[in-house]
């Protein structure tokens, strides 16, 4: 290990917000990327939202399918600053007029998000409803890793490669 002088400065990392009800994938997920980015895990979209106001993440990976708030919601509220009340996404028209008329407000983050949908449950309608709120890609569980890795890496950095 290379030591750093003091006086020179430290890129801080990335910061990563990890949304899952599923604790053990939570985990593996926060392990996974924790020596590349700043990780915060949430088990809940409520969760989340508390969590993204105060560490406002560069990016954001969350579970379309969980109880309370889903990730399509979560997004949606950080996304075009609707964090007052739940407002349930139920097809495609509905998610693509919501974020036509809500494309003037600010972000609730100073600096939106990128996100990444994971489900098990990912259809073309949730698919197509997570591309019209700005989602910025979507993956089937169970994926591989180095899939997700890849998804990251081109979202930061916007290369394909290490």
């Amino acid at each position: 290990m290379r030591d750093i002088p003091d006086n020179q400065d430290v890129m801080p990392l990335p910061k990563l917000l990890i949304i899952e009800d599923q604790l053990s994938l939570l985990e593996v997920l926060c392990t996974a990327f924790e020596d590349d980015h700043e990780v915060r895990p949430a088990s809940s979209g409520e969760e989340g939202l508390a969590i993204a106001h105060e560490f406002s993440p560069e990016l954001v990976i969350t579970d379309y399918a969980m109880p309370g708030i889903n990730g399509l919601e979560v997004a949606k509220r950080l996304l075009y600053n609707l964090d007052n009340g739940r407002v349930a996404l139920t097809d495609y028209k509905r998610t693509e007029a919501v974020a036509e008329a809500h494309a003037d407000r600010q972000p609730m983050l100073d600096a939106p998000p990128k996100f990444i949908l994971i489900s098990a449950l990912l259809t073309q309608q949730i698919i197509a409803e997570a591309k019209a709120l700005g989602i910025s890609a979507c993956l089937a569980k169970p994926f591989d890793l180095n899939e997700l890795r890849g998804i990251i890496r081109r979202l930061t950095t916007g290369t394909e490669h290490p």
